[in-house]
């Protein structure tokens, strides 16, 4: 059954907010607070980071989190204001940042627990891809005009 198309008076036509609207709005402000938690920890803990001699270093920490941070915030306004493009680039930062995120973890995650892992990690990096496809595809790729 088609959902109601509701007019606004510049005549814009925006459908009203679903479940699945609603659940994305809600994974993109966590994935955005995410990014910006990973800037204050950055700050916050610059000097215990650099006792740890990790590589790339806190400034990588504090870089990454404001892309991502702002990737996933720009990505929920689109969506919660239902602008042109929203869901092309809401898909277009869920791969990027699902690329970065295997990008990191071949370059930095050493570990025998993480080299162990990636099997179940690349299916479940999959399946919330999918997931997300699944919830855009209801999206409406543009907010209509009269």
């Amino acid at each position: 059954m088609p959902e109601k198309l509701r007019t606004f008076s510049n005549g814009v036509i925006r459908t009203p907010m679903t479940c699945s609207r609603i659940l994305l709005i809600i994974i993109l402000g966590l994935l955005s607070t995410s990014g910006w938690l990973r800037v204050t920890q950055a700050v916050l803990n610059r000097d215990w980071i650099e006792t740890l001699q990790l590589w790339p270093g806190p400034f990588y920490f504090l870089c990454s989190g404001i892309v991502w941070g702002a990737l996933f915030l720009a990505a929920l306004v689109l969506i919660l204001f239902q602008i042109k493009g929203a869901g092309w680039f809401t898909i277009g930062v869920a791969i990027f940042t699902s690329g970065w995120r295997w990008l990191e973890r071949i370059l930095f995650l050493k570990s025998e627990p993480a080299q162990n892992s990636w099997p179940f990690e690349i299916l479940l990096n999959l399946f919330l891809l999918l997931i997300l496809f699944i919830m855009m595809k209801g999206f409406p790729p543009v907010a209509a005009e009269k």
